[in-house]
């Protein structure tokens, strides 16, 4: 949090300043800093541009940014203000940690809601994988079918092929008797 693009000082003296104000004031110097850094955010014209912003040190001057978020801090209407829906920093109590409840419930609703989604993509994937295992174990059958078909076919058009030499082989010797003398019929 910050940590990437403001030295070791700069960092203290923004979380000084985090601590002993409201906590939203975290976001009102995010704010300021996107505030403070406008002319060159301007310049960035791809993703990676910015992504280097945000990632690395930048030449700015944390007094300004700090009087920035205390400026947006009092000017903020209060009905959009962050004040309004976050609670105040309480002090963690000796031993035990307290019981922390108060976390926000669309985030767990948005993660119930995607394991959900996730769950039943992965069922109609099953589903998928295993239609197109059967339509694979039909293809295989109807092939298979296909080949026996085509073999029997095969040995009927060999033995149709077999009875016409058989009788024309008959029918020449037939022939060949009438040139001789005659076939007696019964």
């Amino acid at each position: 949090m910050f940590s990437e693009v403001l030295t070791t000082e700069e960092w203290l003296k923004m979380f000084d300043n985090v601590f002993s104000n409201h906590p939203s004031y975290l976001l009102m110097f995010v704010a300021a800093y996107a505030i403070c850094s406008r002319a060159p955010l301007l310049h960035c014209n791809q993703k990676e541009d910015f992504e280097y912003f945000f990632h690395h040190r930048n030449n700015l001057d944390i007094s300004a940014m700090l009087k920035e978020a205390y400026h947006l801090m009092e000017c903020t209407p209060a009905d959009i203000h962050p004040q309004r829906m976050l609670d105040d920093f309480v002090p963690l109590t000796k031993g035990q940690y307290p019981i922390f409840n108060k976390y926000p419930t669309f985030i767990v609703d948005y993660q119930s809601q995607e394991r959900e989604r996730i769950r039943q993509d992965e069922i109609e994937y099953l589903r998928e994988r295993q239609l197109a295992h059967e339509l694979e174990a039909k293809a295989a059958q109807q092939k298979v079918d296909d080949e026996k078909w085509y073999r029997k076919q095969e040995l009927l058009r060999e033995a149709e092929e077999q009875r016409r030499k058989i009788l024309l082989k008959e029918e020449e010797k037939l022939a060949e008797q009438k040139q001789r003398g005659g076939v007696w019929l019964f």
